[in-house]
């Protein structure tokens, strides 16, 4: 009896390795797959962000350029 355990161990061990190595490697390609999604979105913010830059610029300008001419009537 303790000789089937003995013999079972390192096969029960080798098993359990084996799967903790495929959930690692799940966990490392899901991670990957995030950190992609999440570069994108940084990417997108960064866009918007920049575009929303440029859109208070021109109202700033626009604003300007209307108090100016309210100001020399």
């Amino acid at each position: 009896m303790i000789i089937d355990i003995i013999k079972r161990k390192p096969k029960t061990n080798f098993l359990t390795k084996q799967k903790l190595l495929l959930e690692v490697e799940e966990l490392r390609t899901r991670l990957d797959a995030t950190e992609r999604r999440l570069q994108e979105a940084s990417e997108i913010l960064q866009a918007q962000i920049a575009e929303r830059k440029r859109a208070e610029e021109t109202f700033e300008k626009a604003q300007e350029y209307a108090e100016s001419i309210v100001e020399t009537n």
